[in-house]
């Protein structure tokens, strides 16, 4: 067992240590807003923020990850006001 802290809340993960993370959050966890895309490192759509920094969530196993790590997913930024939001304002900025 993995526990994982996802969106502000420690979860406990059971899976094979060399998971990548993308197949924890959408198949363990249901977070199906990080996306699957090349499988290759490139395109950027299963990207997280993992402490503060923008991971391709399909680059890393479960086995380099750990309870002090925290693991943001878009679905953390719904709950935001929409004038809040980092991703309205990324997209307002575009």
């Amino acid at each position: 067992m993995t526990t994982l802290n996802v969106n502000g809340q420690l979860v406990e993960i059971n899976s094979h240590p060399s998971t990548p993370l993308i197949w924890v959050l959408r198949e363990q966890l249901g977070l199906i807003a990080t996306k699957y895309g090349c499988d290759h490192f490139e395109c950027g759509a299963c990207s997280v923020s993992i402490n503060g920094q923008t991971i391709r969530s399909c680059s890393i196993p479960l086995s380099s990850m750990s309870s002090s790590d925290e693991i943001l997913t878009v679905e953390a930024f719904s709950n935001h006001e929409p004038h809040k939001s980092p991703t309205k304002n990324l997209s307002v900025s575009l």
